[in-house]
């Protein structure tokens, strides 16, 4: 479906049609954090057990599938949620299972995968250490392109992050001009989690 940027990716946060997969990564790590909040809320406003499912770098492929599967019940979805998972440790066969799975969907499911902490670099060194990156992030990247939607949260301009920071400080009922941003900004850098 789409390779998004930030803003296109918030502007379809605001309609109500969703994709069957997501993957979110990038630079700015504390806006993957957010939007994946944001986008969790969105498809799954009331959050249970039967419903919702969380994954971890320590999954299995066959509990990731099962999860996927599962009908919802007493809600409108099914929502799995991939976090921090790490590609590289699959061998052929599991990430080829992986891929099967994110082919065969059900209608009334949803994978999020979020990397908050993938560092892209570190990925790019594993998937050249790989046999010719048949595993590699970049592979899943280009699937969820094509299949789903796949944002890159980039670094903020500064003058787009001076925007923001004023608008964060009037949303806290307090004021902050922009040449104070600025300042803050060349004091502490571009980087939302530092």
């Amino acid at each position: 479906m789409a390779l998004l940027k930030e803003d296109e990716f918030k502007k379809m946060l605001s309609s109500s049609k969703f994709e069957s997969v997501y993957l979110l990564y990038g630079e700015e790590k504390f806006l993957v954090s957010h939007y994946t909040d944001l986008l969790t809320k969105k498809v799954a406003p009331i959050i249970n057990e039967f419903n919702f499912h969380l994954f971890d770098d320590d999954a299995d492929i066959s509990d990731i599938s099962v999860a996927v599967n599962v009908m919802p019940f007493m809600s409108e979805r099914n929502v799995v949620k991939i976090v921090d998972f790490d590609f590289n440790k699959f061998n052929k066969d599991d990430y080829d299972a992986f891929l099967k799975i994110l082919k065969n969907i059900p209608d009334t499911t949803i994978v999020i995968i979020t990397m908050p902490t993938l560092d892209e670099k570190q990925a790019k060194k594993k998937e050249d250490d790989e046999e010719k990156g048949t595993r590699s992030f970049a592979k899943l990247k280009d699937y969820v392109t094509k299949h789903g939607v796949c944002v890159n949260f980039e670094h903020r301009a500064e003058l787009k992050l001076e925007k923001t920071l004023c608008k964060w400080a009037k949303d806290g009922n307090s004021k902050m001009s922009e040449l104070t941003a600025s300042k803050l900004i060349n004091f502490v850098g571009t980087d939302l989690t530092s």
